[in-house]
């Protein structure tokens, strides 16, 4: 005996499915190639967070660029020392957002221990790219506020986090995310590392 699908059924059954994808999240418009740009016309910022994109998680965006920085998803390494102990570098003392870049610059030209904090970030290929650095005392704020406070980015509680900003020539930056503060701390302490990348 022949079974008839009404003509209704089969529109509806197309209807339903096209209409599951009208509305696809952040993550899934990321993942199909959109840009943060395409995701701030319509999306308020606090939707990028948190999210995958560029080879880390947003943790924070530039509406003027409408760029964002990414962290690395895991940590470089949980036992590593700032480097350059009893030197003073140039250039290395930038706490704001938008220089941990131009801080790890300056600790490589100077010192460049692949081991060291710094050294690790620059030197890293971590989901094939190879623009990561140290983020400045500020960024890793950013990370702390944007990420681990909203449960995104594989953080917790006990992350103690090496920063690119120099104090002087035996301190430097970390934030510990047990009390929320940045410190310094002597540069041959250890404590674990996450790079950052600009997209």
């Amino acid at each position: 005996m022949k079974q008839f699908i009404s003509i209704p059924f089969v529109l509806g059954l197309i209807f339903f499915s096209c209409k599951k994808n009208d509305n696809p999240t952040v993550q899934d418009r990321l993942d199909k190639g959109a840009s943060v740009s395409d995701i701030l016309a319509d999306n308020p910022v606090d939707s990028l967070y948190g999210k995958m994109y560029a080879g880390g998680y947003i943790f924070y965006v530039n509406q003027t660029e409408e760029s964002a920085l990414v962290v690395s998803p895991n940590t470089l390494g949980s036992s590593v020392d700032w480097s350059c102990p009893g030197n003073e570098i140039l250039g290395a003392d930038d706490v704001g957002v938008g220089f941990g870049s131009s801080n790890t610059d300056a600790i490589i030209a100077e010192c460049g221990d692949p081991n060291g904090a710094a050294g690790m970030c620059f030197y890293s290929n971590e989901g094939g790219r190879t623009d990561w650095f140290l983020p400045s005392a500020e960024e890793v704020y950013f990370m702390h506020l944007n990420l681990y406070q909203k449960g995104y980015g594989n953080f917790n509680s006990s992350d103690d986090l090496w920063s690119s900003t120099e104090v002087d020539e035996n301190q430097a930056y970390h934030f510990d995310f047990s009390d929320s503060t940045w410190t310094a701390i002597d540069k041959t302490e250890p404590k674990q590392v996450r790079a950052i990348r600009k997209e």
